[in-house]
């Protein structure tokens, strides 16, 4: 099992590596590979359970910790249903999938 620290204000640090708040994409593509999906100005992890939210000039402003329902199955399902999402729905069911069960770490006035 791997070991994650959250260092508030700081960054975390991941089995043996470290990745900073102000982090570049480049830092965390070479720390993580490419991402599992994108969105937005985010990178996602580990079946969309780890995200990265960068700023406009492309650092690290926060990184969250997406627990529990994965909404990656319940996409697949649709299809499988013959009855697709369409972008609003998913977006909509990762918000609720982010909000019950997440915790997470930003740069000092993230939450401006």
């Amino acid at each position: 099992m791997e070991k994650i620290k959250l260092i508030p204000l700081v960054g975390m640090e991941f089995s043996d590596a470290k990745i900073a708040l102000a982090s570049s994409q480049k830092d965390v593509k070479n720390l993580f590979g490419e991402p599992y999906s994108t969105r937005d100005h985010s990178l996602f992890y580990f079946n969309n359970e780890l995200r990265f939210d960068f700023d406009d000039d492309g650092s690290i402003e926060f990184i969250e910790f997406l627990g529990g329902f994965d909404v990656e199955d319940l996409i697949a399902e649709a299809i499988a249903d013959k009855k697709p999402m369409d972008e609003a729905e998913i977006e909509d069911e990762m918000k609720k999938a982010s909000y019950w069960a997440t915790i997470g770490i930003g740069v000092r006035d993230y939450y401006r």
